[in-house]
């Protein structure tokens, strides 16, 4: 199984589901995301958010923390190693390092589905901006 999940992934979707059915878009209406899974264990993935501000240009470095909040707050980052896991449908995610330093050295376990040239990736409940959300987020193989 694991060799399905080897290549390159573009994002299509990431919907966050509140625990009332409503969808949340974390990372807006059309976000960007690269996931890539090596043949030798190791993986790495970025989400963004488009239309982030800028940092301003010659703005001074102490002024530019103001800016960082709304940067982060639509990008993820992380990478490490995984393992699947067929019988329980589960892809576990080694984190070695992160755009959140609470991930690094540990494990994200995710479900996974394939249908056709798409990997839907569905992530456990899990407190987000304050509320328990689950996530889902549609990869679709780059050619």
């Amino acid at each position: 199984m694991r060799e399905k999940f080897i290549g390159t992934w573009n994002l299509v979707a990431a919907h966050f589901y509140k625990q009332d059915g409503s969808i949340v878009e974390l990372y807006g209406d059309a976000p960007r995301g690269l996931f890539v899974y090596s043949a030798d264990g190791v993986m790495s993935v970025q989400i963004m958010k488009q239309n982030r501000p800028p940092i301003p240009r010659g703005q001074q470095v102490e002024h530019a923390l103001e800016n960082y909040h709304d940067i982060l707050v639509g990008y993820i980052a992380y990478f490490g190693t995984y393992t699947v896991d067929e019988s329980a449908h589960t892809v576990t995610h080694h984190v070695r390092g992160s755009l959140i330093p609470n991930w690094v050295d540990t494990d994200l376990v995710r479900e996974y589905e394939f249908s056709g040239n798409r990997l839907y990736l569905r992530t456990p409940p899990a407190s987000l901006r304050g509320e328990t959300m689950r996530g889902e987020l549609i990869w679709e193989r780059m050619q």
